[in-house]
């Protein structure tokens, strides 16, 4: 009688360790997002709506999905989405070209890849969890030639770009100058470049210089190369010598921005949106902006000064100290402020921009 009971007991404690472990082995994962049948869609592909082809993600071992596409802009709108639109995964998230992984939550706006180079090529690994999937954009290759200025004392120096043209600033030391411009094993050379004027550059295994006339002395400008069809053209305009600092562009610390230079020759620009919170700052009036133009980036030598602007009106003369001060502004509306450059002497006018 003891062995079968103790036979019994036995069994018993089989049979639940074998409960147990199937208990614990029969436990369901969530689901994993189904990624076959979504599509990459955006303004880099004209959201697949030529063809969905276009847009087709290859799967990958791990089970992420990758894509390779050119970049159309700096910053592309996009969404992972399947053809009918009624499921999409985006949230108005922003990615940057950098290998970071980032979550896109199902709806909501468009996502957007930021900080890329137009014209070349990235990489979009989507990899997806139970409710949302995440995304990586990398570089893939780079189709977008570098052009370099050849300095003897500095070496090479990049050009930036913009995504349409390369620039760089050039100080003038007499009235003509010239630069040294490479890229590719090809340097870039033109002759008697005047300014505002888009002049063809030729592009030689030999070194030589792009060369600028009806430059000023002591001046700065701004040197742009842009493609036109199969040729590169390069474009020198003056840059302002005057900067904007003030409550218009405070931001905790004192800002110093340089105003646009404009077709007028002596003119130019500042513009803004006006928003309540600049008339915080610089002892704002109320419903305007306190500031001063200054000669320099950081300089506070200041060329207008202690003077009331009054909207729409003529040019005003600078005062000797203070802020000049811009009132009569609404709440989003854009102002364009102006100075004119008479032989030295700044006078200063504020309108609507219209």
């Amino acid at each position: 009688m003891k062995k079968l009971i103790s036979l019994f007991a036995a069994l018993l404690v089989a049979v639940g360790t074998l409960a147990v472990s199937s208990c614990a082995t029969s436990h369901d994962e969530d689901p994993i997002v189904d990624l076959s049948s979504f599509y990459l869609r955006g303004n880099m592909n004209n959201w697949a709506n030529d063809s969905l082809d276009d847009g087709k993600m290859t799967a990958n071992a791990d089970g992420s999905y990758s894509i390779v596409y050119t970049a159309k802009a700096a910053n592309d709108e996009f969404a992972i989405a399947n053809s009918g639109w009624s499921v999409k995964y985006c949230n108005g998230t922003e990615v940057a070209p950098n290998g970071t992984d980032v979550s896109l939550a199902s709806g909501g706006g468009n996502a957007k890849v930021t900080g890329q180079i137009p014209g070349n090529n990235y990489k979009m690994t989507v990899t997806p969890s139970s409710t949302s999937v995440s995304v990586k954009v990398e570089l893939a290759g780079s189709n977008v030639p570098d052009f370099y200025i050849l300095d003897k004392t500095t070496g090479l120096k990049k050009m930036e770009y913009d995504g349409t043209s390369y620039t760089t600033t050039y100080k003038a030391t007499a009235v003509t100058g010239s630069i040294c411009v490479w890229s590719k094993d090809k340097y870039y050379t033109a002759s008697n470049v005047a300014l505002k004027t888009a002049t063809t550059l030729t592009a030689a295994s030999d070194a030589g210089n792009i060369d600028f006339t009806g430059l000023s002395a002591d001046t700065e400008y701004n040197v742009s190369i842009a493609k036109d069809g199969d040729d590169y053209k390069v474009t020198v305009t003056k840059l302002c010598p005057y900067w904007m600092v003030g409550a218009i562009n405070y931001n905790g610390n004192n800002v110093f921005t340089r105003m646009e230079a404009t077709d007028t020759d002596g003119e130019y620009t500042y513009t803004f949106k006006y928003n309540s919170d600049m008339s915080k700052n610089w002892g704002s009036p109320a419903d305007g902006v306190a500031f001063k133009i200054t000669d320099g980036n950081g300089s506070w030598n200041a060329k207008i000064c202690g003077v009331k602007i009054k909207l729409g009106e003529d040019f005003v003369s600078s005062g000797t100290d203070g802020n000049a001060e811009l009132s009569g502004l609404e709440k989003d509306k854009e102002y364009v402020i102006t100075v004119k450059d008479t032989a030295g002497t700044l006078t200063v006018k504020a309108a609507l921009k219209g």
